[in-house]
């Protein structure tokens, strides 16, 4: 069997598939396919995230974008991987206070603009509960007027190789963190084209 549309792997993962066909497509995972066996581990690590984050259920645009994404574009991500856009600082409201951002009228301690291939990246970095904080950020393509390009991202918190927060972006490129222990960390956000790194991201109060 040829590779299956990426609609039909995810709904043979999530138990819609008609029996023959779920049955095939079983069969062809079955057969070591590394291009549909990505695939399928991407899908599985989009519906953890989604469904351990209580604050955010993605609609239904959401999935069909990765179906589209995947179906379009399936070979040239798998045949060529790209390498992780490193983010450059433009911003940081410690070191130049005479800016003021777009937040500036609530109370944060923090607020860090970093940019990288055409996108900006907001943080804003404040006081949780028990010495800890709180990351809010928004995602933003500098060529695009709306956020169809930025919503249902993911979005990770790395510390030590390890992911300390996932989460994946609502409708307009924004997400939370909280509860975050004070540290260096690094974020990585999974956009269309590549992956957007921020190696040292201080959350510091």
């Amino acid at each position: 069997m040829r590779c299956p549309v990426f609609q039909d792997l995810i709904d043979f993962q999530d138990g819609r598939l008609e029996p023959v066909l779920a049955g095939r497509v079983e069969q062809h995972l079955a057969s070591g396919c590394l291009k549909c066996a990505a695939d399928r581990s991407w899908y599985e690590r989009l519906r953890s995230v989604a469904r351990s984050d209580s604050r955010f259920c993605p609609p239904l645009w959401a999935r069909n974008r990765a179906i589209l994404l995947f179906d379009e574009e399936r070979e040239k991500s798998f045949d060529v991987p790209s390498l992780p856009e490193i983010a450059l600082l433009a911003y940081d409201s410690v070191r130049d206070q005479s800016w003021a951002g777009a937040r500036s009228s609530e109370c944060f301690d923090r607020q860090l603009v970093y940019s990288a291939g055409g996108y900006s990246i907001d943080l804003q970095i404040g006081p949780a509960e028990a010495r800890a904080a709180q990351i809010i950020g928004q995602i933003l393509q500098e060529s695009e007027r709306g956020f169809a390009s930025v919503a249902g991202l993911l979005v990770d918190l790395v510390k030590a190789e390890q992911s300390i927060w996932s989460t994946v972006t609502n409708g307009v490129g924004e997400f939370r963190m909280i509860g975050v222990e004070i540290g260096q960390y690094q974020l990585t956000i999974d956009t269309r084209e590549k992956q957007i790194r921020i190696p040292a991201l201080p959350i510091l109060l």
